[in-house]
Formats: C-alpha cells, sequence, structure tokens
C-alpha cells in the first residue's frame, strides 16, 4: 500500500520539496504518493512574472543567489543552467543620498575609503575610523545587532550616516534589532580572524573581477516554476486549497477551507513562519510558539517601466538609491533593475515597508502610485512612466532578530518528536 506525503505550499520551497523527494522516491524505489497544495490558483508563490507585448518583469522575486552550489545544481537538474542571466550590478551597487548627492557604494566588495570619504563624516568620526584597530575584538562569536556591532567596530556616527541607511533600504529591516550574525556573517569573521574590520580588510587579496554571484532567467524567473512543474508529472498537484489547520493522531489530518480533510503518513509544512504557526496551532502547540516569534513585515512594490529618454542623463542604471537617515520617502529603496533586453525600457521596483511607510500601506493602489510618482518628479524631474502597477506581500519578509540562531535551534529540536 503506498503510504501518502502532503506538501502545504506551492512555492519555491514547497515544489523544491517535492521534485527532491521525487527524486528519492525514484532514485529508492518508494511507495510513496506525493500531494503539494497550494492556496493560490497558481504555482510558484513569490515567483511571478508579468508580460505584455513589450517588456516582462518580475512580480515578486527578480533573483536568487547563486553563491550556493545547490542552486546552480538544482537549475541545472531542471534544465535552466544555460538560461541564467547575471545580474550583478542591480544588487551589488548602492547610491546612499547624503547632501543631495549620491554616494555609490559596493556590497559585495567592502571599501572603507567610500565610507571614510562620506561627506556625512566629521573629523572625529574619521578619525574613529583610522583607529578602529585598537578596539579590542570580541573573538566568542556572540551574535549580537548590526547596530551594535558597528557602533563597537566603527562608532556611532559611521552607524547613522552609513549602516543604518543601508540596513533600512537593503533589507528593510531596522539595524538595531537585526543579527549580524545572520545578515553579515563575515564582519564577524574579520573581527574574530583579524581582530579588526580595517585590517581584515587591508589584508585581503580581492580579485579583479569577482565571478557574479546573483542572477535570473532569461525570459523570466517563473521559469523555474515552470521546470518545477513539468518535473513533478507523477505528483498530485492541488491549486486553490488553502490549508486552514492540521490534527495528527496514527497519521496526520490536513483540514482544508472548503471543508475537505487529507490524511497523510508524512507532512512538510512549506509556508512563511507565521503562516506555519497558525497551521500548526493545535497540532503542535510549542513548535507554533516558536515558529510565531519570528517576524515577518509585510512590503508593497510600485513597479514601474520607463521610456528610455523619460528618465535624466544622471539617473544611476543599475542599483540601490536609498534615502538618507531621517528623512521621509514614500520608498524604503528605490531599485533601478535596468534596461529591458531590447534597450527601450527601464524597469524600477519602488518598495515599501510596513515598519517605515505604514500609513501608504493603508492606502489605495492609486494613491500609492501617485505618491511615489510625485517623489519621482520632484527628485528626479521624470517624465511619466509607460507602465506602473502595485504588488503587495503581507508578511513576506523574515526579520531576522538578534538572537535567531538559536530560536532556528529550538524549532528544530521541537521537531524530533515528529
Amino acid at each position: 500500500m503506498h503510504k501518502r506525503a502532503v506538501i502545504i505550499g506551492g512555492g519555491i520551497s514547497g515544489l523544491s520539496a517535492a521534485f527532491f523527494l521525487s527524486e528519492r522516491i525514484a532514485r529508492e524505489n518508494l511507495s510513496l504518493k506525493i500531494t503539494v497544495l497550494e492556496a493560490e490558483n497558481r504555482f510558484g508563490g513569490l515567483l511571478r512574472t508579468l508580460r505584455t507585448r513589450d517588456f516582462h518583469m518580475e512580480a515578486g522575486a527578480d533573483a536568487f543567489d547563486g553563491r550556493d552550489p545547490a542552486m546552480l545544481a538544482l537549475c541545472r537538474d531542471l534544465g535552466l543552467r544555460d538560461e541564467l542571466v547575471p545580474c550583478e550590478p542591480t544588487l551589488d551597487r548602492v547610491f546612499l543620498a547624503q547632501n543631495e548627492k549620491l554616494l555609490s557604494l559596493s556590497l559585495s566588495r567592502p571599501d572603507l575609503r567610500a565610507v571614510f570619504k562620506n561627506p556625512a563624516l566629521n573629523l572625529t568620526a574619521r578619525m574613529r575610523l583610522l583607529f578602529e584597530g585598537l578596539i579590542p575584538a570580541k573573538r566568542n562569536g556572540a551574535d549580537e545587532s548590526i547596530a551594535s556591532f558597528v557602533r563597537r567596530r566603527l562608532g556611532r556616527t559611521v552607524l547613522q550616516a552609513w549602516a543604518e541607511p543601508l540596513v533600512r533600504g537593503v533589507l528593510m529591516g531596522e539595524a538595531e534589532k537585526l543579527s549580524i550574525h545572520e545578515y553579515f556573517p563575515q564582519w564577524q569573521r574579520m573581527e574574530r580572524d583579524h581582530g579588526s574590520i580595517c585590517r581584515a580588510l587591508l589584508n585581503r587579496n580581492m580579485p579583479a573581477k569577482e565571478a557574479p554571484s546573483f542572477f535570473t532567467v532569461r525570459g523570466g524567473l517563473d521559469r523555474l516554476a515552470s521546470a518545477f512543474l513539468e518535473k513533478l508529472e507523477r505528483a498530485n498537484l492541488v491549486s486553490s486549497s488553502r490549508a486552514v489547520s492540521l490534527g495528527r493522531n496514527k497519521t496526520w489530518k490536513v483540514f482544508l477551507r472548503d471543508g475537505r480533510t487529507i490524511e497523510a503518513d508524512f507532512v512538510w509544512v512549506a509556508l512563511p513562519a507565521p503562516e506555519a504557526a497558525r497551521l500548526l496551532t493545535a497540532a503542535a502547540p510549542p513548535l507554533a510558539g516558536a515558529l510565531a516569534k519570528i517576524r515577518y513585515d509585510s512590503l508593497a512594490a510600485v513597479n514601474m517601466v520607463f521610456r528610455r529618454g523619460a528618465l535624466p542623463a544622471d539617473f544611476p542604471q543599475n542599483g540601490f538609491i536609498l534615502p538618507p537617515r531621517g528623512k521621509k520617502r514614500p520608498f524604503a529603496n528605490l531599485k533601478v533593475i535596468g534596461s529591458t533586453e531590447d534597450g527601450k525600457f527601464i524597469r524600477l521596483r519602488a518598495f515599501l515597508s510596513k515598519v517605515f511607510q505604514p500609513e501608504l500601506l493603508g492606502l489605495e493602489d492609486a494613491r500609492i502610485r501617485q505618491e511615489v510618482l510625485r517623489d519621482l518628479v520632484a527628485e528626479w524631474r521624470v517624465q511619466p512612466p509607460f507602465w506602473i502597477a502595485v504588488e503587495r506581500y503581507p508578511e513576506a519578509l523574515a526579520q531576522y532578530e538578534t538572537g535567531h540562531g538559536r530560536l532556528v535551534s529550538n524549532i528544530e529540536s521541537l521537531l524530533e518528536p515528529y
């Protein structure tokens, strides 16, 4: 008799789980039937590409980190290895607004000289940077907030002028809360191994040109989801079926919103932590409580496409444009994705965070578009966009706060009885 496995969630995590499980079934000749339940009427989750006759643009995720060889191997197994397109400039270059100028910074190649030249730094702050190597190093590897680490190593002014705008803009989080270990472990390693950030960077042999690490898929990132679905032809893929709770006795019971119940021998919950916590409240209260401690922020994105001549000549061609600390803007960051393949259009995405723009996220889409465009016209004198749309992502962005590693270890230990 076949055993039954149910995977709840048809996004990239659920499809990956189904793919690897099906590979194992075929390799080991297991008697296991897979069902993937997706609440929406389509699979792919945040992998969704908007297409028109003139261009395509990602509605959700627009790139992935290929530094993990497992991701590149997965693309190869899905038949997409030759379809990957590097998109390094978009995710590497940051333009930080300072004193009505844009300070250009690289995320992948840290350059303290650029930080040192930041006009927002006074003489005292620059002297503090020069003597960073004399600050005693903390080598025990204990977690702390990004703000605590930067303040301790580089000083309060560097935190306010450089680190806080970067964290707020790129990570859309609060430097005082987010974990240095989860987001910038390399900075911890520099302190541990060299005793100083400056010393580590001076001793670091940086290659002239590093291999690309961020990729998208030619023609649209949702091709990843389509490739998964082609490989999962033997699985039972069920869309428009939202799971609302789980029960467990001898087997698992998956209760759906439409009143149906599905029994399973094994269950994978491939959902964001808040959704997983709600689903597991009755079946595994301690596990649900631990998952609920992982905070997720809600976002909105204003996706815009401009004809090339609609943007001024000095407008950045790629990268993140970040507002300065303390300045009220209708977005957390403005992401310049760059030209379409034919070069006729330039794509921009303005991201709004519920943490930083709560009053705007409560507005209707038309008002959000209006506020963002008003800001772009005032700041950059842009002409009206060729196309514009708002996408909302409730509870979509995980915020890994200080101590997240301990929380994950606790969650893993709570999973053992199941």
